[in-house]
Parts: structure tokens; C-alpha cells; sequence
């Protein structure tokens, strides 16, 4: 009898899950429109010294962080990590981003 209902329940989750996938908006592909798209997130990479780079997002929002790969904290509460090696500087970014109608 347990077996049984679980199995129910089993089945009822996911054709409920299933639906309700099928109706959502936001599952799916998505593809990125340039024309309705607006990029407002741009960085400026600068060289602050030996191993340091000062990272510009907008004027007055300027962090200087050590090239050593290691997340460090950054504005906001977001951390930032810059690698040099033979290929160029790697910069991430941990910020979290939003999207917008």
C-alpha cells in the first residue's frame, strides 16, 4: 500500500513538473537579440604597478587587485581573480548579473 502511493505521488510530481515546464517562459533556449540587448557592465583593465591591475567599471568604481589567481573581494560583495600566463591576463568577475523586459 505504501509502495503504491508513493509510486502516485512519484507520478503525479512529475507530470505536475512537467506541465508546469511546459508553461513557464523562461524554460528554454534563449537567444540573445543584439538589437533589444544592452550592454551596461563594460571593464577597463589597466596595469597599477608590478603584478596589480586596477580594474575600472564605471568612474569612481575602481578596484586594484593582485594577478595571483586567488578570488578578492571586490565593490558590491562580488569577488574578482586575475591570472597572467603565456596566453594574456584572465580576468573573473563573481558578479551576479540580471535580465530585464
Amino acid at each position: 500500500m505504501l509502495r503504491r502511493t508513493f509510486q502516485l505521488l512519484l507520478v503525479a510530481s512529475l507530470v505536475t513538473g512537467t506541465a508546469w515546464a511546459a508553461t513557464d517562459p523562461f524554460v528554454g533556449k534563449w537567444k540573445v537579440d543584439p538589437s533589444k540587448s544592452k550592454l551596461n557592465d563594460e571593464m577597463k583593465v589597466e596595469v597599477a604597478g608590478a603584478n596589480r591591475y586596477a580594474i575600472t567599471f564605471a568612474p569612481g568604481f575602481v578596484d586594484t587587485i593582485v594577478a595571483d589567481g586567488s578570488d578578492q573581494p571586490a565593490l558590491s560583495g562580488t569577488t574578482l581573480s586575475i591570472a597572467v600566463n603565456e596566453n594574456g591576463v584572465k580576468c573573473r568577475d563573481t558578479s551576479p548579473w540580471w535580465m530585464s523586459f
